[in-house]
């Protein structure tokens, strides 16, 4: 769920077009469900990490394993840890700075809808804190650390 504030802007960013492609209203969905996905993943991290984390999930989107639809690969259970962790799922925009912020996550879910974004990971289908160690991790190639998180994708 996104905020009214949040989604107001994401209309307007939309609107104002001020990513690197356009995008067709149809798409709005997933970038809202992708903003939200990096907001609470990567909200204070740098740009190439929302960058990674958004990729993480549109490779995840053409991968036979997951399902082909942005919004259920992150809705998918157990798959980011925000959407069971039994805090609130709005995304609030409080101050100047979450607006910059929220601008900014929303301009990189457009460029990665409209298939423009550039993926520093190198295709990674997973990621994790690197203050956590999955059980999944030994079992996938670790590519990148960006920032907190560490990147993998399969052998």
């Amino acid at each position: 769920m996104i905020g009214d504030l949040a989604m107001r802007l994401l209309h307007a960013v939309v609107a104002g077009q001020i990513s690197a492609a356009p995008l067709p209203p149809e798409d709005l969905k997933s970038v809202a469900c992708l903003a939200q996905n990096l907001w609470f993943e990567t909200r204070g991290s740098s740009e190439t990490d929302k960058m990674a984390v958004a990729n993480v999930v549109l490779n995840r989107v053409v991968d036979p394993r997951y399902p082909n639809d942005i919004c259920e690969v992150i809705w998918q259970p157990h798959q980011f840890s925000w959407t069971n962790d039994g805090k609130s799922d709005q995304v609030r925009v409080m101050n100047p700075i979450d607006r910059a912020a929220w601008k900014r996550i929303v301009a990189i879910s457009i460029d990665a809808v409209s298939g423009t974004l550039e993926d520093p990971t190198a295709g990674a289908t997973h990621f994790h804190a690197t203050y956590v160690t999955p059980g999944w991790a030994q079992s996938l190639y670790r590519i990148v650390q960006i920032d907190q998180h560490i990147y993998y994708r399969y052998p």
